[in-house]
């Protein structure tokens, strides 16, 4: 009786794993066919490289309005940094940073503006070569 409850159990289990190996084909069966799909007459193979290269400015300094973050790609704008300076309008020390030494150089940092009221800043981002880099920021919430 035990046996035949063992054998009859085993091929239960053997049945459905079957079953299931059978679904996963269909559907990355169907994935496959999706992915045939695709158009790739729109890319423009020939300067693909160049595209991938342009730096788009609009978002090495990215304000968050919403959530009040700024957030600064190092890597589109050179690489390292040594440390970060906000100014108000007329020039006063808001918010400093001196320990970018130690980030990658594709780092994208992440500057807390909560305590910050609406207006428009000045971010200073100093680099190891003693280059300035300014941006005018708005906060507008």
């Amino acid at each position: 009786m035990k046996l035949t409850l063992y054998i009859l159990l085993s091929s239960l289990f053997a049945f459905q794993a079957v079953g299931q190996d059978n679904s996963t084909a269909s559907v990355n069966t169907s994935n496959k066919q999706l992915n045939t799909e695709n158009n790739t007459d729109d890319i423009d193979w020939a300067n693909f490289e160049l595209e991938l290269t342009d730096v788009n400015d609009e978002w090495t300094f990215h304000t968050d309005q919403d959530l009040r973050l700024l957030y600064i790609d190092f890597e589109a704008l050179g690489g390292k940094m040594s440390h970060l300076v906000i100014k108000s309008n007329n020039n006063t020390i808001l918010m400093e940073e001196d320990h970018l030494f130690d980030l990658p150089a594709n780092t994208i940092y992440e500057v807390n503006l909560q305590k910050l009221e609406k207006g428009s800043y000045f971010v200073e981002l100093h680099t190891f070569t003693d280059d300035v880099i300014k941006e005018e920021i708005q906060l507008q919430k």
